[in-house]
């Protein structure tokens, strides 16, 4: 559990966060393409868009600007602060972003969305 970094106050009390939570629901997102969430057709990311580009700069960038404007939607109670994505490899893609909550750090694999 963390405290809010303004020491705001939710129903008498400082408000806290759990870092597992905003872990948790980033990797569900990153694990569920848009149209596989029940109920909710446009939940979701759409990387495998980005499966076949070849590993470069502006390829990291893309990434990033879908992350950052799809879980935005889809994820409203994770505030995004910072996002960073970084090509590992061929395969693997490391994402970094700072929510309210802390800093989460987790790698997916792009080929295989």
């Amino acid at each position: 559990m963390e405290f809010d970094h303004l020491l705001a106050m939710e129903d008498g009390q400082l408000k806290t966060y759990d870092e597992d939570e905003a872990t948790e629901k980033i990797n569900w997102w990153l694990a569920t393409p848009q149209g596989e969430k029940w109920g909710d057709p446009h939940w979701g990311h759409r990387l495998q868009q980005f499966k076949h580009d070849p590993v470069s700069e502006s390829l990291e960038v893309g990434i990033e600007a879908h992350i950052h404007t799809k879980m935005r939607k889809d994820l409203r109670m994770v505030q995004i602060r910072g996002i960073g994505v970084k090509c590992l490899s061929a395969d693997e893609v490391e994402l970094v972003i700072i929510t309210q909550s802390g800093l989460v750090r987790t790698t997916f694999d792009r080929t295989a969305l």
